[in-house]
């Protein structure tokens, strides 16, 4: 059974982007339990400002609290604020849209992002997001620097994803992910070749 800190951040979890919130009945359909446990946290959340219910609609939502504590978290992370110029340098020389992940213990977080597009079709992503590692250029260049176990560990844990998640061409670029592990073994083997002619 789930002791009370997991709930409440299941609790949290569920309420991350909702800005609206969320109603009670949302909320204990989410995690799984009943509505008098989700209500009973809900209420020491709210005391500790974390978490507030509207007036108009009774619906549970973040408050700044919570997100100000990552922020705060975020603003610590010297690579953060170094990165800015360069990140900024790069997406104006670019023109596209350049962002910055961190490893957190294993998934990728987005933390901070510079539009280098002027006009056109722009595409403007929340920072806080998970990397999808099957389908992302920072998931396969973070892929490619851990050993192949690692890896598929990893990605079967978050695993590969749907087409509505990440398009229609998520498992063709799986399958050219896993071909970059195998170009080291092959031209080692190509050269152990060319050795004992």
């Amino acid at each position: 059974m789930a002791g009370t800190l997991t709930r409440g951040l299941q609790i949290l979890r569920v309420l991350v982007g909702k800005t609206e919130g969320a109603a009670l009945s949302e909320i204990a359909e989410a995690v799984n339990l009943p509505k008098s446990a989700i209500h009973r946290i809900l209420g020491e959340l709210c005391q500790t400002g974390y978490v507030r219910q509207q007036d108009s609609l009774g619906n549970y939502m973040l408050t700044i609290r919570f997100v100000s504590m990552g922020i705060r978290h975020l603003a610590a992370n010297g690579l953060v604020q170094l990165s800015k110029p360069q990140l900024s340098e790069l997406a104006d020389i670019s023109g596209a849209l350049v962002r910055l992940s961190l490893v957190d213990d294993d998934r990728l977080i987005f933390v901070s992002q510079f539009q280098g597009a002027r006009t056109g079709l722009r595409y403007d992503p929340e920072n806080g997001e998970a990397v999808g590692l099957s389908s992302s250029a920072s998931g396969h260049a973070w892929l490619s620097q851990v050993s192949e176990e690692q890896a598929l560990e990893i990605l079967f844990k978050q695993g590969i994803g749907s087409k509505s998640e990440h398009g229609p061409n998520a498992r063709r670029l799986w399958m050219n992910c896993s071909r970059c592990w195998l170009k080291p073994a092959s031209a080692d083997m190509a050269q152990s070749r060319t050795r004992s002619r």
